[in-house]
């Protein structure tokens, strides 16, 4: 058992790294991909926090649907695991709210790292 948790650890801890290496990723590249909208909008008298919600509901939306799709069956599959043992944890909504919340926050993080990095630069320049 002590094996199996270790490799189930690593395991999980490789999916979150590359899991949020592709979000940022993701990300990076939009927000690069779409630098003179960004001026044009920093022009045109937008907040930093209307183009940082510009590039977030996105990445919201899909994180959410995702969740809404993957929880169930997480469940499911995850009580049927864990019936196998004497004792074993509880799987309740606080536990799949917190994760959602968690991943929530390093995506809109990232985010507005990226957005913090495109409104430093003129606007002027980058058209």
């Amino acid at each position: 058992e002590k094996r199996q948790i270790k490799i189930s650890t690593i395991a999980l801890g490789l999916s979150l790294i590359i899991g949020m290496t592709s979000i940022y990723s993701a990300i990076m590249m939009n927000v690069k991909r779409r630098r003179k909208e960004v001026a044009i909008r920093k022009i045109n008298g937008a907040t930093l926090k209307d183009i940082a919600w510009l590039f977030s509901k996105t990445y919201i939306v899909l994180w959410t649907v995702a969740c809404l799709l993957a929880s169930p069956f997480v469940y499911y599959y995850g009580h049927r695991w864990l019936s196998k043992y004497v004792f074993r944890i509880s799987l309740d909504i606080t536990l799949f709210a917190g994760i959602y919340l968690l991943i929530l926050t390093l995506i809109v993080a990232t985010i507005i790292f990226q957005i913090l990095k495109v409104a430093k630069l003129n606007p002027a320049e980058e058209l």
